[in-house]
Parts: C-alpha cells; structure tokens; sequence
C-alpha cells in the first residue's frame, strides 16, 4: 500500500474522532450537531478517495471517484449551516434568511452529481508507455467544483 491511500485513510480517521469528541465534549446544540455531521461527510469523503486510489482496474477507481463527487456534493449545505449557526448569536433569524440558499446548497450540487452521474468523470485513452489512464473532469464536476468553491468562500466570509 502507497502513501497516499494510508493518508486519506488516517484522515478518515482523525475526522471521526473530532466529529464525536465535539459533541460529547462541549454541551449538545445545533452547532456540535452540525460539525459531526460535517465531518463524518469529510471521513467518508476520505474514505471514498483511499479506496479509489487503492483499486487496481481504473474503471474500478472511476466509480470510487463518482462516489466520492456525489458525497463532497453534501459538504456545502452541512457546513454553510454550520457557519450560520456556530458564527451568529441569533442564528435562528439567519437560518430562516438564509434557507434559501441552504436549499439551493443542498439541491444544486446533489442534483448535479446524481443527474450528470455518468458524465462527471471523462475517460482518456491509456497512455502508450504504459498501464496509466488518466480521467479528466466532464463539464458537470468542474461545475461542480465551482459550486464547491463558491460556498466555501462563502462559509469562510461567514466566520470573519
């Protein structure tokens, strides 16, 4: 087994124990809840992405890929509520604001993921020297990633 896969794998790993400890070590809100959900989406993010790069057949990583692409498609709408909740003192007022945009967190990258499933990841041929193929990003995961990259910076605003 490679670096890499032992890496992601204790990522993993690291992420379940922060997502439980916040819970039981702080007392139980919304905010604590929010975090071990968010967490647990980032280990089994983790976990997708180990087992992808420990497969041998790359039709095999590429549907470990896809999976991962559908799991990270749940991190914006978990930890954008997170940031509402946990960087406010009067969150209920700007969860009900923002449901809006929470609703579309949810609903514009999970829809992308599962509807443009099968064009997410796009085969190229193998190069010529040897085993290697290589997937390239279709249309709909740099979207995704974009996406991706807009509620991140928009989280991040959220805790300044």
């Amino acid at each position: 087994m490679t670096l890499n896969p032992i890496l992601a794998f204790s990522a993993a790993l690291l992420a379940i124990v922060l997502a439980i400890a916040a819970p039981v070590m702080r007392r139980q809100s919304l905010a604590s809840w929010l975090f071990l959900a968010g967490m647990i989406v980032l280990a089994v993010d983790s976990v997708l992405g180990g087992i992808s790069l420990m497969v041998s057949w790359p039709e095999d990583s590429k549907v470990w890929v896809l999976r991962s692409f559908i799991v990270k498609s749940l991190i914006p709408c978990i930890w954008l509520a997170f940031s509402l909740v946990y960087s406010r003192g009067n969150f209920r007022e700007f969860l009900l604001r923002w449901r809006l945009v929470l609703a579309l967190a949810l609903v514009l990258p999970v829809g992308l993921a599962i509807g443009f499933h099968s064009q997410l990841i796009l085969d190229t041929p193998p190069a010529t020297s040897g085993r290697e193929t290589w997937m390239s990003l279709g249309s709909p995961a740099r979207v995704l990633n974009v996406m991706l990259l807009i509620c991140n910076i928009t989280i991040l605003m959220n805790f300044e």
